[in-house]
């Protein structure tokens, strides 16, 4: 292997380690201040205006949103990292298993920003 190949693999598998820790933060941070945000929407004390619970959930699902963007943006990297450092060194396999709950993940988060917009649209709907 090349010294300049040798370079742009190791720089490719680590920015591929950084993705990867990436992937499986981001749904944990959505899981939980997604949770929150919508906890304290629901226990909001009587008397407070009903904006105040659509703001919360609103917030949530926005923030679900680009957190799950950001997710799948993630994985399109890190796959061309992958086809990097496979062309750089074509023996490397050590990329199959994680895939699998990698997509899983973005699966898991697509469905929480819906799951959200609904939660929303009925809010709103029963406040008209």
């Amino acid at each position: 292997m090349k010294e300049i190949d040798k370079l742009e693999y190791e720089q490719a598998s680590e920015d591929w380690r950084h993705r990867d820790h990436l992937t499986w933060q981001i749904p944990a941070v959505l899981v939980v201040v997604g949770g929150l945000l919508v906890a304290e929407a629901y226990k909001l004390p009587y008397g407070v205006p009903t904006w105040v619970k659509i703001a919360l959930l609103l917030l949530a699902f926005g923030l679900s949103l680009s957190l799950t963007l950001a997710l799948i943006h993630n994985l399109l990297v890190q796959k061309q990292d992958k086809e990097i450092i496979k062309e750089i060194n074509p023996q490397t396999r050590r990329f199959c298993f994680r895939k699998v709950g990698s997509y899983a993940l973005s699966i898991l988060s697509v469905g929480i920003s819906i799951f959200l917009l609904v939660v929303c649209y009925m809010s709103i709907c029963s406040t008209f």
